[in-house]
């Protein structure tokens, strides 16, 4: 029962971890897309997408970029 629970409990640490790396990731992109500096912010938003992360602003953003 304890391996079990530290096991969940691991896992919910990754999941709000990785969402945590998209958030500011996705920050960073709008930041760059702002200062017009689309290629850069395109790399971000790729590397965004390769956390798993579904987004439509994501995509959104990317197809502007």
């Amino acid at each position: 029962m304890i391996k079990k629970a530290v096991f969940i409990l691991i896992f919910l640490a990754v999941a709000v971890s990785k969402a945590q790396s998209a958030d500011s990731l996705f920050t960073a992109a709008n930041a760059l897309y702002q200062q017009e500096k689309y290629a850069k912010a395109l790399d971000l938003y790729k590397k965004i997408e390769s956390l798993d992360i579904q987004s439509d602003a994501l995509y959104y953003n990317m197809a502007n970029a």
